[in-house]
């Protein structure tokens, strides 16, 4: 059977199942492309009665050495029995010289026939492109945040911004991913429970010492006074405990946020205090 026979009597074929597919599909037979569906005939600019070509060679198929080494591994040089689906990705040129990232899918068939899906991954592409640039552009929002940021999942430390670096006195962030949370220096200066008769009813208090004794402070507490007024206190602090705990003071910088009136001249005070470690801290 010659091919321009063979080709003709393809053209026979019903095609209602290759323009339902998503993407281009393109029947091969060997290396030749003996039909395509709409989507195939469009991409590779193609009219409905082409002549069998032989895809390798295709203009609209861009290969780069590494694309097709792999082809040459995974499929051509293996017997026909031999081969198996596989999926690789090729840059596609159309004919008016626009290029796109494709998916190319070839599923073997019998007697040497098989089944070339060419799949449009460039809105993949894009996505995730758009997600890496979000993801570099919350890296940088962390990294000039003047506080130590540590991102923690299961007690596992899984990133911390550069800040928090320079609090714990390291250069790289490979020294402290990966530990465990509680081999940081974190110590727990309270607990979230209220203290009864003290007005203090919802708190939150860190105390992180780096390698070099340096102790850096972290409080957040909500106190009620005795006439009724709740005033959000927040404040960081540090003390040089290079000699051990509890050596040397404490000195911090309290600030106030309060929305009654009667406490109202608080929001503009910046306190400063020095305090000691005591029995129980």
């Amino acid at each position: 059977m010659t091919q321009e026979k063979q080709h003709m009597e393809q053209s026979d074929w019903p095609s209602e199942w290759m323009d339902a597919m998503p993407s281009a599909l393109l029947m091969l037979e060997g290396d030749m492309v003996t039909r395509a569906n709409a989507r195939g005939l469009f991409l590779l600019g193609l009219t409905v009665d082409f002549e069998p070509f032989d895809w390798l060679q295709h203009s609209a198929f861009l290969w780069r050495n590494e694309d097709r080494t792999y082809f040459e591994a995974r499929w051509r040089r293996l017997p026909i029995e031999e081969r198996v689906p596989i999926r690789m990705e090729l840059e596609v040129q159309r004919a008016e010289g626009q290029r796109f990232q494709c998916e190319i899918r070839l599923s073997p068939g019998p007697d040497g026939m098989g089944m070339l899906q060419v799949v449009d991954i460039s809105e993949q592409r894009f996505r995730q492109q758009a997600l890496q640039d979000r993801e570099a552009h919350y890296r940088r929002l962390n990294d000039i945040a003047q506080e130590g940021i540590i991102l923690v999942q299961d007690d596992v430390v899984l990133d911390v911004n550069s800040r928090f670096l320079v609090m714990m006195g390291v250069d790289h962030p490979e020294e402290v991913v990966g530990d465990v949370i509680g081999k940081l220096g974190f110590r727990r200066l309270g607990n979230l429970e209220p203290i009864p008769g003290s007005g203090v009813f919802d708190r939150a208090d860190w105390m992180l010492t780096n390698s070099a004794g340096i102790a850096t402070l972290d409080v957040r507490v909500v106190v009620e006074t005795d006439d009724g007024a709740l005033i959000y206190i927040t404040y960081e602090g540090r003390a040089d405990w290079s000699d051990g705990p509890g050596t040397k003071p404490i000195y911090m910088a309290p600030k106030f946020e309060t929305s009654d009136d009667r406490y109202a001249w608080l929001n503009a005070v910046q306190a400063v205090g020095k305090g000691q470690l005591g029995r129980g801290t």
